[in-house]
């Protein structure tokens, strides 16, 4: 009983559902209708990504919303992808799309 209990709590923090958090990975406040938010990266990261149709954000959050701070804040962006190409690339869109 336990372990189903701590299997519970590890999948329900994982979809931001946990305590009625806004979870930032699927609700990120720069998010487009027509697009995938598909992480926070550097700036060498964002030049070896394959997308032709994606953009840069100004504001990289954690997943329970709070701005990056430090080191961090300077260091990454959001990265959003238009979903019609992220489609034709990965051949589905990714979980947390579903998850919303």
């Amino acid at each position: 009983m336990r372990l189903i209990a701590v299997v519970l709590f590890i999948h329900l923090t994982c979809l931001g559902v946990w305590a009625g958090n806004v979870d930032y990975f699927t609700q990120h406040p720069e998010l487009q209708a027509v697009e995938v938010f598909i992480g926070n990266f550097s700036a060498d990261e964002i030049l070896k990504l394959r997308y032709q149709e994606c953009r840069l954000g100004k504001t990289a959050y954690t997943r329970d919303g709070k701005p990056l701070a430090g080191a961090d804040k300077e260091k990454r962006f959001p990265i959003f992808v238009e979903a019609g190409e992220y489609l034709r690339i990965h051949g589905k869109l990714p979980w947390h799309v579903y998850n919303k």
